[in-house]
C-alpha cells in the first residue's frame, strides 16, 4: 500500500477530495453514455 493511500484514508478532506473526485468521474462517464445513447 502506497504512503499517499495511508494519508489519503487518514485524512477527511483528503477522503472528501477522493469522493468527489470520484463522484465527478462518474458524472462524466454518465453523460458521455447519455450522449452516445441520444445519437
Amino acid at each position: 500500500v502506497a504512503e499517499d493511500d495511508i494519508l489519503v484514508v487518514l485524512s477527511p478532506q483528503g477522503m472528501r477530495g477522493r469522493l468527489t473526485q470520484v463522484e465527478a468521474e462518474l458524472d462524466l462517464s454518465d453523460s458521455r453514455s447519455e450522449r452516445l445513447a441520444a445519437q
